[in-house]
């Protein structure tokens, strides 16, 4: 941040830089602009691609585990229930807490890989809770915990390449400018200043219409052509 304060600082000052400096800025300047912007607009956009489909997810799990659980209290094994929930946060990297209550409130079943791993992760943010029916009455309910991990590593990563991304593309853009320029403008312009270092260049040597410069070249090449028809005609 530093660096790019002093370089905003030198083009504010009035001295004499090098034009494909001033290109580089202004083109490097507009570059940076639209990749933050496209990349807020992909961050968001992805976020929410992950987002719903880490909701999906939690709302399949925990319809599968409502059904599951509710054959359980029928067949009076709570110990399926135990044994489910514990394998389900052991498969289920994203599910880090599954709690499983009865109608009355009481705890049927509770594993939390916080806990079990000592992971030391901040809570997660989704919470899932699905009601257990059995007959259409209430049964119960299940709390399902999600981990946002995988909405935020791939996040996190995306912006890594991204600003990786826009460091090699401000590079190459510095790189073409330079080349560009210095084919097309600065050697031109230097051919073109060769042919006028002495009075008898500028008044007995004509410049030739050369049509490979650029239009803003030949333009400034017709001008001097044009200067040296008159001099010659006044001397």
């Amino acid at each position: 941040m530093k660096h790019f304060l002093q370089w905003v600082t030198y083009f504010k000052k009035d001295t004499a830089k090098p034009l494909a400096a001033i290109l580089n800025f202004y083109l490097g300047m507009g570059l940076v602009v639209m990749t933050l912007i496209l990349s807020v607009s992909g961050y968001y956009f992805i976020s929410h691609v992950l987002q719903n489909a880490l909701e999906q997810k939690a709302h399949a799990l925990a319809e599968q585990v409502a059904i599951t659980t509710v054959d359980a209290v029928i067949l009076n094994e709570y110990h399926i229930i135990e044994r489910m929930a514990e394998d389900l946060v052991k498969k289920n990297v994203d599910l880090v807490s599954i709690r499983i209550f009865n109608q009355n409130g009481q705890e049927l079943a509770r594993m939390n890989a916080f806990d079990r791993q000592k992971t030391g992760q901040k809570p997660p943010g989704l919470v899932i809770e699905q009601p257990l029916l059995l007959l259409s009455r209430s049964a119960g309910k299940i709390e399902l915990v999600f981990s946002r991990d995988a909405i935020n590593a791939p996040l996190r990563i995306l912006s890594m390449l991204v600003a990786i991304a826009l460091l090699f593309m401000l590079g190459g853009l510095f790189w073409v400018v330079s080349r560009l320029l210095n084919a097309h403008v600065i050697r031109p312009v230097e051919a073109l200043s060769q042919s006028l270092t002495t009075p008898e260049k500028i008044i007995y040597q004509p410049l030739s219409v050369n049509a490979k410069l650029p239009i803003e070249l030949q333009r400034l090449n017709q001008t001097i052509i044009d200067l040296q028809k008159r001099l010659k005609d006044h001397i």
